[in-house]
């Protein structure tokens, strides 16, 4: 089993000739409280750091992948990418895989574990905490 560091990524596709949508509507004040932010300057953090996160997330990976040999799910590796939401006061909104995998259960179970996750450190912009994206890779290996 192996988990790789997170990257967060979204934003605008700046490639050339590439046509940028016009900027949403004003939010009213309702909207605003619950905008979620994908321009941001510090990216939400597991409290307790890098390690920390590490060693929340690797025995409950070791749960799916032997559950999943329970299951007899296919041997490979296996990449799973999860979306969610660290909300302002670093609490985790499940959101999407995106990884699409054919083993819907490896992505159910890994969301499943980012759900039950402990408070984060909120991510920030414009020198305010904000609601914020966070993209999560993950690759099991089940032999």
């Amino acid at each position: 089993m192996l988990m790789n560091a997170s990257e967060c990524s979204f934003g605008q596709n700046d490639s050339p000739g590439s046509k940028i949508p016009p900027p949403p509507p004003p939010l009213s004040k309702k909207n605003k409280k619950n905008k979620i932010y994908d321009n941001i300057e510090v990216e939400a953090t597991f409290t307790g750091g890098d390690t920390a996160f590490k060693n929340f997330l690797l025995p409950n990976l070791q749960a799916i992948t032997d559950s999943a040999v329970a299951r007899n799910i296919k041997k490979g590796t296996y990449r799973i990418i999860l979306q969610f939401i660290i909300d302002k006061e670093g609490n985790v909104e499940p959101y999407k895989a995106v990884s699409q995998l054919k083993e819907a259960y490896l992505e159910m179970a890994c969301m499943e574990v980012i759900k039950k996750s402990p408070t984060w450190i909120p991510a920030r912009a414009n020198d305010m905490i904000v609601k914020a994206f966070r993209s999560q890779p993950i690759t099991i290996i089940i032999e």
